[in-house]
């Protein structure tokens, strides 16, 4: 590799891990939102008594991630009778509020490092390294994931793992090999045990993303016979019907 890639790389690198950074500083410095406590309560109920009754509504992946820093630092199940009421027991036990409340925080900085890559890996695929690098720029740097990866909730697990499974779909169309079948099964499984609700995101992204590359005409799979389709090309088709 030359020093060009090399940089770009490593410029990547660089805006990812300073976006981490802002993420990790800012949770820190401010209390609660509305849904934290209930996502603490029921990743800690999952990790300290193996139920789940707590708000089931939600698969456990990233409440076991958000709740797995307070557990580690001793926090426990209290028990209480709704979901808000143990998710602040939790928060506010010991005296250590915003402590546990950072730990909780901290646990979706991996979630954000996963959306950061796959958006490296998606577009070095389709444009190369220099627009790589632009894409985790402007992704490190837009306000919205920046302050969700700084909440313990499930919306920004929720987009990584979407995204990591759409990715990981396309790789699979363009050679579904025994190793992407087992890599797309990996993230479909992250992102459906993270919310429910990438299911039908998914199943509608999918189609989306099958009947482009018909268009297109991109690659079914290494071995497979290339054809062309592109606009025009429907026009021209459509012309003789039209006529």
């Amino acid at each position: 590799m030359n020093r060009s890639p090399r940089v770009i790389r490593w410029l990547a690198v660089a805006f990812g891990a300073a976006a981490i950074l802002v993420a990790a500083r800012a949770a820190t410095h401010f209390n609660q939102t509305y849904d934290e406590a209930a996502h603490v309560a029921a990743g800690t109920e999952w990790l300290a008594t193996g139920r789940y009754q707590y708000d089931p509504q939600h698969p456990p992946l990233a409440r076991i991630a958000i709740a797995l820093g307070p557990r580690l630092s001793g926090a426990r199940a209290h028990h209480r009778r709704t979901v808000w009421e143990e998710g602040n027991a939790i928060l506010v036990a010991g005296g250590r509020y915003m402590h546990t409340l950072t730990l909780a925080r901290a646990g979706v900085l991996p979630f954000f490092a996963i959306l950061l890559v796959v958006v490296w890996a998606w577009t070095r695929w389709l444009a190369g390294e220099g627009a790589a690098t632009l894409a985790v720029f402007l992704t490190a740097a837009t306000p919205q994931l920046l302050a969700h990866a700084g909440f313990a909730t499930t919306d920004l697990p929720l987009a990584a793992t979407f995204c990591w499974a759409l990715y990981a779909f396309a790789r699979w169309l363009e050679a579904p090999t025994r190793r992407r079948t087992f890599a797309f099964a990996i993230a479909g499984g992250a992102a459906i045990v993270t919310k429910f609700s990438s299911l039908p995101f998914f199943a509608l992204s999918a189609v989306l993303i099958v009947a482009a590359r018909w268009v297109t005409g991109e690659r079914g799979g290494d071995d497979a016979v290339r054809t062309r389709w592109h606009w025009r090309d429907l026009r021209a088709y459509a012309k003789p019907a039209l006529a």
